[in-house]
């Protein structure tokens, strides 16, 4: 993650059914290299590290199409914090990559 290309966590897009047929649409809808964007929920109650993924259109407004995995919720939520991730671009088949300049040295790669 990060020594070889900017590409800090690939992972899929939860919950899209819990946001409602507006979200299913638009995921349904998006195509591949689409930019997303995550925004931290804190008062999740399922997920105290919840993030959402929400769509962006043309007038910058954002709708909400699901949430990262509850497994890489607290990572996603730290890289979020470290004001890293240069963008989110959606891949396809409810896939996500989170892109950044997360410092990794040789030994990060080694004892991964």
């Amino acid at each position: 993650m990060g020594l070889f290309d900017d590409t800090l966590l690939s992972t899929k897009i939860v919950g899209t059914y819990y946001k409602g047929s507006e979200a299913m649409g638009l995921l349904n809808s998006m195509a591949k290299g689409a930019k997303v964007i995550l925004e931290k929920e804190e008062n999740n109650e399922y997920d105290k590290h919840a993030v959402q993924v929400s769509h962006i259109d043309e007038h910058y407004n954002l709708t909400c199409i699901g949430y990262v995995p509850k497994e890489v919720s607290k990572k996603v939520s730290e890289l979020i914090d470290s004001e890293v991730i240069t963008e989110v671009i959606y891949k396809g088949n409810k896939n996500i990559s989170i892109y950044g300049e997360e410092e990794s040295s040789i030994e990060d790669f080694l004892f991964m």
